[in-house]
């Protein structure tokens, strides 16, 4: 069988029978497995799986208290959990379930049929997961729309919450863009949007850092893990590569050029990521009310 796209599992439990099953789905997956209900929210968080199979039954596991902490996790709580029991653990399944489960496979083990019931969960995840990529889409662009954009930020921003690290934000937005649809209409209006799309992509290049066009002519890039220092120069960066760059201007061509609110900070118990946005919104305002084609960072 060809390997799911969707094909990372976490097996959490410490008897034989589950290196059995590990070593029969390892044929089709990406298969890790650990022993002790520690070493499973550790491997979740730095691996993040895209199925964990997870034990009621051995007591090193704690299965229960490691679901719950699990869903309870703005990170890992989206995860698709399938748990294992055996007869007379009846009520701990019922529990799983209702903290967020989504099934329950029984010891004995018969690896055909597991194999086949989790490949069955990979086909659904898959297609789940197209669905809502193209549903995060922005359909002009090709980079995240608003909404995916907010899913993103909680995400990192859970985790740079968690290890205190630098996060950054720039916000920015072409300038005086009504006008230019106004004067050259709203097709060359979208190959403009377009062509800045596609200068960020090339601007953000590591695989943490995420584009967004979030209104109109705005756009957002979220630096996970990066300074003040990193995070404008970037921002310098993008200005300077949009102000280069060359877009219709009716029967010709012009030149567009951005403004950019700059904003880093560590995530604190008492500061938000929407404080972040709304700080970056002031920053770009500024930039604006400084004749535009401007960085500003306070």
């Amino acid at each position: 069988m060809e390997k799911d796209k969707i094909n990372s599992i976490l097996i959490a439990d410490d008897e034989a029978s589950a290196l059995s099953l590990c070593r029969s789905l390892s044929q089709d997956y990406d298969v890790f497995s650990v022993g002790s209900g520690e070493e499973c929210l550790s491997q979740v968080s730095s691996r993040m799986p895209d199925l964990i199979l997870l034990s009621l039954v051995s007591p090193e596991m704690k299965g229960l208290d490691i679901l719950k902490a699990l869903k309870e996790d703005d990170v890992t709580r989206n995860i698709p959990t399938l748990l294992i029991s055996s007869p007379g653990f009846e009520e701990s399944v019922e529990k799983g379930l209702l903290l967020g489960a989504l099934d329950c496979i029984n010891k004995p083990f018969k690896d055909a049929l597991v194999k086949a019931r989790i490949h069955t969960y990979m086909q659904l995840l898959r297609q789940l997961h197209t669905i809502e990529n193209f549903s995060l889409l922005d359909p002009l662009t090709e980079t995240l729309n608003y909404r995916g954009f907010v899913d993103r930020l909680n995400l990192e921003w859970a985790r740079a919450l968690r290890g205190q690290r630098p996060i950054s934000f720039l916000l920015l937005d072409v300038d005086k863009f009504g006008k230019y649809n106004e004067a050259y209409g709203y097709c060359q209006g979208d190959a403009l949007l377009k062509t800045l799309a596609e200068l960020l992509n090339a601007s953000a290049k590591r695989p943490l850092d995420i584009t967004a066009r979030l209104d109109g002519g705005e756009f957002g890039i979220l630096l996970p893990d990066t300074t003040l220092e990193g995070a404008l120069d970037l921002a310098e960066r993008v200005r300077l590569a949009a102000e280069g760059a060359q877009v219709p201007a009716g029967e010709t061509m012009t030149s567009a050029t951005v403004s950019v609110g700059v904003i880093t900070l560590i995530p604190a118990e008492d500061i938000s990521a929407d404080d972040m946005i709304s700080t970056a919104r002031t920053y770009l305002k500024t930039a604006k009310s400084k004749g535009g084609n401007q960085i500003y960072n306070e």
